[in-house]
């Protein structure tokens, strides 16, 4: 847990002077406003940390087990959305509509292991995440812990990590140097996606 703590703070530390808006609502804290991009628009989004039942909540909703990695990054912020949505972390969406404070909530877990759940997926991979690029996902094996990114509607991977913590801080600090100082992509042309 202390791994995903210490990410929401090097966030914090990295984007508050840039903005900083908290939606009490929803608990969501925004970090890093970039009004190039559109009117309340922010950099990273992290999600307000889930309880116990919610956790098993979504377990029942997903119908798979929850890893104790995600568990933990869930007691810390339910799912990121980072560098302007380029890379999300998915979560427990309590309230589906998308009007008012309900957009700031994350992206919901529930629908990349069901409804959108790729064919060519074992029973062993949670589709955890996604990248805006070009709709390419991001796994985890719930056996070995391990962690991928994979084509989009695909279980095909690209790129690997030992870890959900391993995955986050390496992909925070890559992400991070796509941007210049006015959070702006530094090439509109060029691939987000990791390898």
């Amino acid at each position: 847990m202390e791994r995903y703590q210490a990410l929401i703070r090097k966030i914090e530390l990295d984007y508050k002077d840039k903005g900083y808006k908290f939606i009490r609502s929803v608990g969501t804290h925004l970090y890093g406003s970039t009004p190039h991009k559109g009117k309340d628009t922010w950099h990273n989004e992290v999600f307000r940390p889930l309880k116990e039942d919610e956790i098993e909540t979504l377990q029942a909703q997903v119908g798979m087990t929850i890893p104790a990695a995600l568990r933990e990054l869930y007691l810390v912020a339910d799912g990121l959305r980072l560098f302007s949505d380029e890379l999300a972390v998915y979560g427990f969406r309590p309230q589906m509509g998308r009007s008012g404070d309900n957009v700031w909530q994350p992206y919901s877990l529930v629908e990349p292991n069901t409804l959108e759940r790729p064919e060519d997926a074992s029973a062993d991979e949670l589709f955890v995440g996604g990248y805006s690029f070009d709709g390419s996902l991001v796994k985890l094996n719930i056996k070995t812990g391990s962690v991928a990114a994979t084509r989009p509607r695909s279980a095909k991977e690209f790129a690997r990590w030992p870890n959900l913590a391993a995955f986050l801080d390496g992909e925070y600090s890559r992400l991070k140097g796509h941007f210049n100082g006015k959070l702006e992509l530094i090439d509109q042309v060029r691939s987000t996606l990791p390898g």
